[in-house]
């Protein structure tokens, strides 16, 4: 960092503390993430005013704030890593860029490491589980306590392997959201081992229910999205999807939950299921495996999994921190910035 630049922080720092606890409060609040990073380090007087709460949760949207961020954990200030419960990184880069995903691993990894205590992680950056080479979730430590966890990923480019190496990790988890980013071709064999004993509720494809119902006996609300399959191209004759999705072993393992297997219920009997689908061909194949459940919500909508709208709605709560988005769609790009 050049050293006009380390004096405006220390500057700033500075001015902070002299201020009236409730301006700081004000000040703090009106900041962009980049600027909240620095205020970090004087999060003790925040912590005296009692609003722990504000300095708990950070987001990130961008790269130079996510740098900011670990430059400010790191060393005397690594104490307040241990406040925080939860961390949100949102950044659609190019799949291409493996030398800044390589500085957002490292970046994000040191952390990680110190934030410990992080119960909800939040993280859209889809090439985490690229199949480039060597997976980079690979290079990820997770928080040992965390409960929460949401991950935005390119789906065509994920591997098998990058999704049991992901699980490992997260044994301690209750709840997980998967969430798809751009266009993608849907395979409908995916057999992941995955033993998440405490997961509750789980958000994304349905293609990887059987994998997570198997072993997560608590598992009792459920958001699927059922989507009509995209053969690959070097398919050989015509394919009906319809009948490709009719066939999903994942969707008849979604009607064997809760059911009565010789008068004895299963272990995993559904409080709230929602189904989201792509059209209402894949509507009705998705109600022929409903199971019994409480409390149903059927949607059927034509957008699939994150498009620009989406992605702005997704940014929209936080737009006022927002300093730096990219985008390799040239459409979302601009919805972004708009």
């Amino acid at each position: 960092m050049p050293r006009n630049a380390k004096g405006r922080q220390r500057n700033f720092s500075r001015n902070i503390q002299e201020l009236p606890k409730e301006l700081m409060v004000m000040v703090f609040n009106a900041c962009p993430a980049s600027d909240r990073a620095v205020l970090l380090q004087v999060s003790k007087h925040f912590h005296e005013l009692g609003v722990g709460t504000l300095y708990r949760s950070i987001f990130i949207t961008s790269y130079v704030a996510l740098r900011l961020l670990q430059e400010t954990l790191a060393g005397p200030n690594a104490s307040y890593a241990k406040m925080l419960r939860t961390f949100k990184v949102i950044l659609v880069e190019s799949s291409a860029r493996q030398i800044l995903a390589h500085h957002f691993i490292t970046k994000s990894q040191d952390i990680l490491f110190e934030s410990n205590n992080i119960e909800n992680l939040q993280i859209y950056a889809p090439d985490l589980l690229t199949t480039a080479r060597k997976p980079l979730i690979w290079e990820v430590s997770f928080p040992r306590c965390l409960t929460s966890f949401t991950m935005g990923i390119y789906w065509h480019h994920t591997s098998q392997n990058s999704f049991e190496t992901l699980f490992k990790q997260l044994t301690s988890l209750e709840h997980l959201s998967i969430q798809c980013i751009g266009n993608f071709h849907i395979h409908y064999s995916v057999d992941v081992k995955a033993i998440l004993p405490n997961l509750t509720s789980y958000q994304g494809p349905s293609i990887l229910l059987q994998s997570l119902a198997q072993e997560s006996k608590k598992l009792s609300s459920l958001i699927l999205e059922v989507f009509t399959p995209c053969p690959d191209i070097d398919t050989d004759g015509p394919i009906n999807p319809i009948a490709l999705l009719s066939e999903d072993r994942t969707l008849k393992h979604l009607k064997k939950i809760g059911s009565k297997d010789n008068g004895e219920q299963d272990v995993n009997v559904l409080s709230y299921l929602k189904i989201i689908c792509d059209s209402p061909a894949a509507a009705n194949v998705a109600m022929e495996f409903l199971p019994q459940v409480k409390h149903l919500s059927l949607l059927c909508t034509s957008m699939k999994w994150i498009t620009p709208e989406r992605a702005g709605h997704l940014l929209g709560s936080i737009s006022h921190g927002v300093d730096y988005v990219t985008a390799t769609d040239p459409c979302m790009a601009r919805r972004l910035q708009a």
